[in-house]
């Protein structure tokens, strides 16, 4: 009799095993941070980038981010570790631009945000995004809800 229990208990055990699911490796998790609790509208960069107050940049939950503002919207992957966060494979529709102005800020803010950078978040409302880029310039973001 103790030996079926035993026998009953171990089968059990190994089907409940087998039941467990583990996500897959080769997707992004999802962040749940206040980046993506935002949209974050562009204050400060380079010289370059003044006169950008239209650039704003979306983290989503599912792991991608995009840029909107400028002639093209753009789009790519994000994953955030601690106070980095790595933007990757950034796409871009390809509409012409016939403000030239518009058309070199896009060229600089396009190529700027792909890359790990370091970034810093005030605790005010609305917070305040610092992002360091791998460029060692520093893009200030004012979050709006």
């Amino acid at each position: 009799m103790k030996r079926l229990m035993i026998a009953v208990a171990l089968a059990g055990a190994v089907s409940l095993g087998a039941c467990a699911t583990q996500p897959p490796v080769d997707t992004p998790a999802p962040s749940n941070s206040a980046l993506t609790a935002y949209t974050w509208k562009l204050a400060s960069g380079p010289a370059s980038l003044t006169n950008a107050d239209n650039v704003v940049m979306t983290f989503g939950k599912d792991g991608r981010v995009s840029l909107a503002g400028l002639c093209n919207r753009m789009s790519g992957g994000f994953t955030e570790s601690g106070a980095t966060v790595t933007i990757t494979q950034m796409a871009s529709t390809m509409m012409a631009c016939a403000d030239n102005r518009l058309s070199n800020l896009e060229r600089e803010v396009g190529g700027g945000i792909q890359g790990t950078h370091s970034m810093m978040m005030t605790r005010s409302e609305p917070p305040q995004l610092n992002m360091k880029m791998q460029s060692g310039q520093t893009w200030i973001f004012r979050g709006q809800r």
